[in-house]
């Protein structure tokens, strides 16, 4: 009967994610992965995973689908969320949760509208997370099992790297004197060298070319900004930031009761959260859907306390509460603008180019690294090519390899000039003028920009523009 009941909520739970799902349209990242997929073999995935910073298994498994052009971006999308609905039904079905809070976790923001709708790697790792964690209590009696399975969830992103390490880690030392420690051990730093081989011979000059990071920062203000400023926002932001100040306040009395209840559980939180704050401060400042890894930490700690019946009262009630928050702003997620990954417009752009007649028989450049334009609107845009300034197609993995060099380097007209036809068109969202605006060869006059070298100079005149859609062109003329 209760297997009955599981899958019913599974199976609205992956209806939602599709009728979600099929409304979006694609953003850069969904559309990268394909290009990769479907412009590279698998040997060379792990060399652009160098770039990427994220690891091969998502790339593998949407390969024939992206290889064959299969039902873009429809295909993926099915994929993920049958990867995400997988794991919601191991947590309906194995954890020892409520009822009330398994649909509370099933229905929050990060799995309804995050992990099971963006076709992402995220879904992936969650799902060999949640195998180990269902066999949490006999991974003793199954001991490679589950060290395989938090193996293969650390092997799908970096998110999912730092959670799984750390519960291998408390692993190893519960296993230390036994007999089967080093083999454990040995399936362990494996696991870590492929993902060492992906990811930490990426050029450092990737570091370089960050922002300065505001993370911690931002965190603080995240937490006590109604305390501060609350004259200065309007009723419902001040609510929804008096909302998760409280959420975040049921976190910290979770993790001190953890440390009168379970010890290895407070390792696990203190350990994973210090690392994600560390790296979203001083390395890489992420973006939401990777601070949402803080929820996913925060309910598989809960699941392990569940296992080892070490729940008070108050870490109920704070864990209710975390839910219920999760809940009640997944209901305004769709309503507030998350352009990035809620508001993609590539699927317009492409249809601009394709439909246009000014934009027949023209050589198209796209300047920018991450824009609607390229990657994203490129998976729509089979047989049509855009070029890079060193006039490479956007969807190679040449180009790809190149789009770190953007940050690094000033446009140079002097050699840009060489690819240049008399028919040539640059496609922006603006982005590119925006980061050559300190650029000394750049002058603007007007609506144009002026990049004048030591041998030629380039204008950039323009001659179509879709602002509600981010969508500029321009002619490029040339004086040598």
């Amino acid at each position: 009967m209760k297997n009955k009941k599981y899958i019913i909520v599974t199976l609205i739970y992956f209806t939602l994610c599709l009728i979600i799902s099929f409304q979006r349209i694609p953003f850069w990242d969904e559309a990268r992965a394909w290009l990769i997929s479907a412009n590279s073999n698998p040997a060379e995935f792990l060399d652009l995973m160098k770039l990427e910073c994220h690891l091969f298994p998502w790339y593998l498994i949407i390969f024939p689908f992206a290889k064959l052009n299969i039902f873009y971006p429809y295909s993926i999308y099915t994929i993920n969320a049958l990867f995400a609905s997988g794991a919601v039904f191991l947590l309906l079905k194995y954890s020892k949760f409520s009822f009330t809070q398994k649909l509370l976790i099933t229905f929050s923001t990060p799995f309804l509208f995050l992990w099971g709708t963006v076709a992402r790697c995220y879904s992936v790792g969650i799902l060999f997370l949640f195998l180990a964690l269902s066999i949490y209590k006999i991974r003793f009696k199954k001991p490679y099992i589950y060290t395989v399975f938090l193996s293969l969830s650390l092997n799908t992103s970096v998110m999912a790297f730092i959670g799984s390490f750390f519960l291998l880690i408390i692993f190893l030392f519960e296993n230390r004197k036994n007999k089967n420690f080093y083999k454990i051990l040995l399936i362990f730093l494996f696991a870590c060298s492929v993902v060492a081989f992906q990811i930490f011979s990426f050029s450092p000059d990737y570091l370089r070319q960050l922002p300065e990071m505001g993370f911690l920062r931002d965190f603080l203000g995240f937490i006590f900004r109604p305390v501060f400023f609350i004259k200065q926002y309007p009723i419902q932001s001040t609510l929804m930031s008096l909302l998760r100040t409280a959420c975040v306040v049921c976190a910290f009395v979770f993790c001190y009761f953890c440390t009168k209840n379970n010890k290895k559980v407070l390792f696990f939180i203190l350990s994973t959260y210090f690392s994600m704050i560390v790296l979203f401060t001083f390395f890489y400042s992420g973006n939401f859907w990777h601070y949402f890894y803080f929820y996913l930490y925060f309910v598989t700690a809960f699941w392990i306390l569940k296992e080892e019946n070490k729940i008070s009262k108050i870490l109920n009630m704070c864990f209710y509460i975390i839910l219920s928050l999760c809940i009640f702003k997944g209901s305004m997620f769709i309503d507030s603008k998350l352009t990035t990954i809620n508001d993609s417009k590539s699927k317009y752009i492409a249809q601009i180019i394709l439909e246009n007649p000014v934009f027949k028989n023209k050589k198209l450049f796209c300047l920018d690294p991450w824009s609607d334009i390229a990657p994203a609107s490129l998976p729509y845009l089979k047989n049509v090519n855009i070029y890079d300034k060193n006039n490479i197609e956007r969807k190679s993995p040449k180009s790809m390899r190149k789009q770190i060099e953007f940050n690094l380097s000033q446009f140079d007209p002097d050699n840009f000039i060489k690819h240049v036809e008399n028919n040539s068109i640059l496609l922006t969202n603006q982005f590119f003028f925006n980061h050559e605006k300190n650029n000394p060869l750049l002058t603007k006059n007007n609506d144009s920009f002026i990049f004048k070298g030591d041998k030629s100079t380039i204008i950039f005149k323009p001659f179509y523009k879709n602002p509600d859609i981010l969508f500029w062109a321009y002619t490029i003329e040339v004086n040598k």
